[in-house]
């Protein structure tokens, strides 16, 4: 990536675009790259729906939900948007 500005979610999806893929560890599915809230890339099995966290992914989603009053009405909405093709 050059040098010129992006917004943070551009950033996080080239970043995405960059990392290696992994397996899923449940089924061996080639895992999705996800950009979340904005600022955080996931790892999701399309298969499963299971999802890996890279080191330090943790804290900044427990961070999130301490900056954000309404934390859990945004997983709760992305987890159902999800499962229903939202």
């Amino acid at each position: 990536m050059d040098d010129r500005p992006t917004c943070g979610p551009c950033q996080a999806a080239l970043h995405a675009a960059q990392e290696r893929r992994k397996s899923c560890p449940r089924d061996m599915a080639e895992m999705s790259k996800e950009v979340v809230y904005d600022r955080l890339v996931i790892d999701v099995c399309p298969d499963c729906k299971g999802i890996w966290l890279d080191p330090g992914e943790l804290e900044v989603l427990q961070q999130l939900a301490k900056d954000t009053p309404d934390f859990q009405d945004l997983i709760k909405a992305d987890v159902i948007g999800r499962q229903y093709g939202y």
